[in-house]
């Protein structure tokens, strides 16, 4: 992991010195990674890089704009800046939206998750509902890792919320897709 983070900081420095703001945002969104491999830690350096690639590029909606409005606020979600969090979420899916490429959504609605994940039950329904969005997305695009992520965050706002019933059926729902997936971690 750590020697592609090198290349991908190697990458940023070269689009940086040839104004590359398209090739700042990949290699910035590949330094971050996936968001667990920085779980439970703030990953300073990708944030402050997350923050240079957005300034770089044009301020027009586009597909690389909202993956990394998206992709910074779940950076900021152990920051413990749920206002930005809530706000750079929000304008991700307002963005993938109006682009309306379905993989793009989906990405900024795992972003809006990170913003409901909170013991405020207006935002656990928040959660719920954009995780059943997500849902019906995987189940149309054939996409598991979206139905087991999805039924992952809506199975704790139910219980959280004290749905028991409608978690239980998740729970159903989802150990029976992660053990025809052969998914170990979502068997737990």
């Amino acid at each position: 992991m750590e020697r592609a983070r090198e290349a991908f900081a190697h990458a940023a420095r070269d689009a940086e010195r040839d104004s590359d703001a398209d090739g700042l945002a990949k290699a910035a969104l590949g330094f971050a990674g996936p968001t667990f491999q920085s779980y439970g830690e703030v990953d300073g350096t990708a944030i402050e890089l997350l923050e240079r690639a957005l300034e770089r590029l044009p301020e027009r909606d586009g597909t690389l704009r909202a993956q990394l409005l998206a992709r910074l606020a779940m950076a900021l979600y152990f920051a413990d800046d749920a206002q930005q969090l809530a706000a750079l979420s929000g304008e991700a899916v307002t963005m993938a939206r109006r682009l309306g490429d379905r993989s793009v959504i989906a990405e900024t609605l795992e972003s809006r998750l990170w913003a409901c994940w909170a013991p405020d039950a207006d935002r656990l329904r928040e959660g719920i509902t954009v995780a059943s969005e997500l849902i019906v997305m995987g189940e149309d695009m054939g996409r598991a890792d979206l139905l087991t992520f999805a039924r992952r965050w809506r199975i704790g706002a139910l219980l959280q919320l004290g749905r028991v019933d409608e978690a239980r059926n998740d729970i159903h729902e989802h150990a029976r897709l992660a053990e025809r997936l052969n998914q170990t971690y979502e068997r737990m």
